[in-house]
């Protein structure tokens, strides 16, 4: 059996832990945490904690598949699957694309990763709508070394 690691104090997303929760069925140590949403509290494995397998008590999912009010007919807009595409590139490394962002370091910034208090209404704040709503416009780096931020992003097409 490995060390336990105390995560106690830590902040993981929106979670903080609040103390040690005891031990599941596989032996895997449980933590208490604290959401920031409304205070909500449950327990979870230290390890989808400090992997960043879990950031919520899951209204961070909620939130992002209610409603952000950008579309029409409770569909999603086009900048808003962009926002959601270019959070998949830097965050998930499971994403296909992976390795040319997130993997190689580059960042979203705190005013567009909800993760560290942004949002997808800031996002739209500083890019703006689209010039064509279902044209071949995403969202570009300037700098293609830089991170996604207000200064280094614009609509732009593949050419």
């Amino acid at each position: 059996m490995s060390k336990r690691i105390n995560l106690t104090g830590k902040v993981f997303g929106r979670i903080t832990v609040v103390r040690f929760g005891g031990v599941n069925k596989e032996g895997r140590a449980l933590w208490v945490g604290r959401c920031s949403c409304d205070g909500n509290r449950k327990a979870y494995t230290g390890t989808s904690l400090r992997h960043g397998r879990t950031i919520s008590c899951g209204c961070w999912r909620l939130e992002r598949l209610t409603k952000h009010g950008h579309a029409r007919r409770n569909n999603t807009s086009s900048e808003y699957g962009s926002w959601r595409a270019m959070l998949n590139r830097c965050l998930n490394s499971n994403c296909k694309q992976w390795n040319g962002h997130g993997g190689r370091s580059v960042k979203v910034c705190d005013r567009w990763n909800p993760r560290a208090g942004g949002s997808f209404e800031n996002f739209l704040q500083n890019m703006g709508p689209k010039p064509e709503p279902k044209g071949a416009y995403e969202n570009i780096r300037i700098n293609n070394d830089g991170d996604y931020t207000p200064t280094n992003c614009r609509w732009g097409t593949r050419r």
